[in-house]
């Protein structure tokens, strides 16, 4: 059985010259990235150009350490990170809501798992009463926010308290909740941006701790023959509770934000 960090590659059931990547995100949830294989000495062996998108790896071992290890990299800053709570989105949306309820004044954010989509984290928040949500999408570079890249998450996270509805609001979309999840485009709904520095900050702080470990659904894309290679990366596990862990370094705090 495949461990989390790990990746799988296989030929791709897709179409011919092509190797399907299988990563192993987090428990029960693998993401498959479709890997084309150019300039190959035989129909039989691997090519000697692979590439994703537009990058260009020269054998699987680059792709590893080039493409899966910052990705893993990626994901233990995620489940270290202050903000992060190892939970489902609808536990998230109801400790949302039950913080609001207390403060009403505040705008209240946790990071989780996205469920329905591997490799993506949801960035979850209430301004009102209706919690709403942000995919966030993990990079060899860092973190992906709709059309913008930041190299960690506190810098994304600084650029979402400057402007919550999305990087995205001031032309079109759509804003997520429990009921309505945010798609793949990562569409954000129309708001103002950011808030003056004189302004008493409306942003809550963290909310004590509470007992519980989370639970992740399951996301699984079929069973691994024995035959399958596969190269192990290193990882470690996450974290949970609502407590958060500790703070994940860089990026500060904006404009008299409480709790980070």
């Amino acid at each position: 059985e495949a461990m989390v960090g790990e990746a799988l590659v296989r030929p791709s059931s897709k179409q011919a010259d092509s190797l399907a990547l299988h990563w192993v995100v987090r428990p029960g949830a693998i993401k498959i990235f479709e890997v084309r294989e150019e300039d190959k000495d035989t129909d039989a062996s691997v090519g000697n150009k692979l590439k994703i998108k537009n990058e260009v790896y020269g054998s699987i071992d680059e792709l590893l350490g080039r493409f899966i290890a910052p990705m893993n990299d990626r994901v233990e800053e995620i489940v270290h990170h202050r903000k992060f709570i190892d939970k489902l989105e609808d536990d998230i949306d109801e400790h949302l809501k039950r913080q609001k309820k207390a403060n009403p004044a505040g705008i209240f954010y946790q990071l989780c798992w996205n469920e329905q989509y591997p490799g993506y984290v949801s960035l979850r928040f209430i301004m009102s009463q209706t919690p709403r949500n942000h995919p966030i999408a993990i990079t060899p570079d860092g973190f992906t926010w709709g059309k913008k890249a930041f190299s960690n998450l506190d810098r994304l996270l600084n650029e979402f308290k400057k402007n919550p509805r999305g990087p995205q609001s001031q032309s079109q979309g759509q804003g997520g909740s429990s009921a309505t999840r945010t798609n793949a485009s990562m569409g954000t709904s129309q708001s103002r941006t950011g808030m003056p520095d004189n302004r008493p900050s409306r942003w809550g702080a963290r909310g004590s701790a509470t007992s519980g470990s989370g639970t992740v659904s399951s996301m699984t894309s079929g069973g691994y023959s024995a035959a399958t290679p596969s190269i192990a990366v290193a990882s470690k596990g996450g974290s949970g509770g609502w407590g958060g862990s500790s703070q994940s370094g860089g990026g500060g705090s904006v404009g008299g934000w409480n709790g980070g």
